[in-house]
């Protein structure tokens, strides 16, 4: 069945201007999430050694919500390390921190996403070089995940974002490279919308066999079916339909910077395509 989630940043996470997603004790997030009309929360990670996994346990049972995924793009945001980079020692640091993240996905009963995690391409690599540095590291961090019991997913990302992996066929070729059945795909809508030709719906049937989690919302970042409809959010759930999708929608890049009517709308037409659709 498919459910949707919230992002929910760990309490030690800087703040960042322009990020406008539910943060604070984890309380008050997650009670937040669950007024909103979301089933579950993702995570996005700051410190994953300084994060009260039991607490958070305790909350998501408090509130009766579920978890989608940790995301590790705060290795990137909050270390300035990477699985591939120029200083060797930040390479050491996002494998030390990736693992503990995957430690913690398997605790909770989660998916780990690999999104900007893998780190910018610099002057004096070329791209087939950074790709091959890539591969190698994610199947170091998929053999340990696969020891845990725990998926990961890879997110690509749009060009204006980082200049690596920007697009689905950018991702299915690093994704087929590492080749192990517990590394799938992320499909953010918003970057899918930026990157992917000819356009979302198809490359959402292109990815059947490899998406395990979604990112969805608009072309512009407003939550789906609310506003712009630069996407067709009802066409998108039917092709979910069509390739027999089964997981969690997760959104939440404008949650506090919109009034909660908005998240709540959206929340309630997601829940209203599932249960049409049968989804």
């Amino acid at each position: 069945m498919i459910k949707t989630s919230v992002f929910v940043v760990s309490p030690d996470f800087p703040e960042l201007k322009g990020w406008d997603m539910l943060t604070g004790e984890l309380d008050k997030s997650i009670g937040k999430a669950k007024e909103l009309g979301y089933d579950g929360i993702e995570i996005i990670m700051g410190d994953p050694d300084k994060f009260d996994v039991e607490l958070c346990k305790q909350m998501l049972k408090k509130h009766q919500m579920e978890i989608a995924a940790i995301n590790s793009g705060g290795i990137n945001y909050f270390f300035s390390a990477s699985l591939v980079n120029k200083d060797p020692e930040k390479v050491v640091i996002a494998k030390a921190k990736l693992k503990k993240i995957i430690d913690l996905c398997a605790e909770l009963g989660c998916l780990v996403q690999c999104g900007v995690v893998r780190g910018e391409a610099w002057d004096g690599i070329t791209m087939p070089e950074f790709r091959r540095r890539l591969v190698a590291a994610l199947k170091e961090m998929a053999a340990y995940a696969a020891e845990k019991k725990v998926q990961m997913v890879i997110e690509y990302t749009n060009r204006w974002e980082i200049n690596t992996i920007n697009t689905f066929n950018d991702a299915k070729d690093i994704i087929d490279r590492v080749d192990s059945p517990n590394v799938r795909l992320l499909l953010d809508t918003g970057h899918s919308y930026l990157e992917d030709d000819p356009d979302v719906y198809e490359t959402i049937r292109r990815a059947k066999d490899y998406v395990k989690h979604f990112h969805f919302h608009d072309g512009d970042k407003y939550p789906a079916g609310v506003k712009s409809n630069l996407l067709d959010f009802d066409k998108i759930f039917e092709v979910m339909k069509e390739i027999n999708y089964s997981g969690f929608l997760s959104d939440g890049l404008m949650t506090t910077a919109l009034p909660d009517e908005i998240s709540m709308k959206s929340t309630a037409y997601q829940h209203e395509m599932i249960r049409k659709l049968g989804l």
